[in-house]
């Protein structure tokens, strides 16, 4: 999660529905069943809004409770909203170029993480990186220089061809060696 904003108009996101409670209210409107039915799927969000405040809700001259009306929390069309009766979130599932190079650059810092743990290097021991990497993973190793080096405690961290370790993205690869530096 890169940004979280909080928005208390949560009709710009999600709408309410209404279903009726079939085995409750069949037995009590018979025939009318399929009417009231209809009646109870128009409404709109407003009026069960203002049905879950009040209690009730008057239909075809009948008046009708929660338990005989079911109202739930829908995502609109084209939104990606989770719901519950509290509390209604909207995630943006777009995976930009920027995210795609962040999360390369993270699995980066994972495999060096997993390269120390491998070469019994404790968690304070600084660090020399050397690298290589395949022309679409460069760039990103370069934008992410500062953070990559920063997570795995890297003093240098340094294009070279002493590499042990390897990482395959997709059909892109990022090599590495490291160093323990003294003390």
């Amino acid at each position: 999660v890169k940004q979280v904003n909080y928005d208390q108009n949560e009709s710009d996101y999600i709408e309410w529905v209404a279903k009726p409670n079939f085995p409750s209210l069949g037995k009590r409107l018979g025939k009318r069943m399929r009417t009231v039915q209809q009646l109870i799927q128009q409404l709109s969000s407003a009026d069960l809004e203002e049905f879950l405040a009040n209690g009730t809700v008057v239909l075809d001259e009948e008046t009708f409770n929660l338990e005989e009306i079911h109202v739930f929390r829908q995502a609109k069309p084209g939104s990606a909203v989770v719901s519950d009766r509290l509390i209604s979130i909207e995630q943006d599932l777009e995976v930009t170029t920027d995210l795609k190079n962040e999360g390369v650059a993270r699995e980066i810092v994972h495999r060096i993480q997993l390269a120390r743990k491998e070469l019994d290097f404790h968690v304070t021991d600084r660090i020399r990186v050397t690298y290589q990497a395949t022309p679409k993973i460069l760039p990103i190793v370069n934008q992410f220089r500062e953070y990559i080096g920063g997570e795995v405690l890297a003093i240098d961290f340094i294009l070279g061809d002493e590499t042990r370790f390897r990482l395959d993205l997709n059909e892109e690869s990022f090599e590495f060696g490291l160093e323990q530096v003294p003390k």
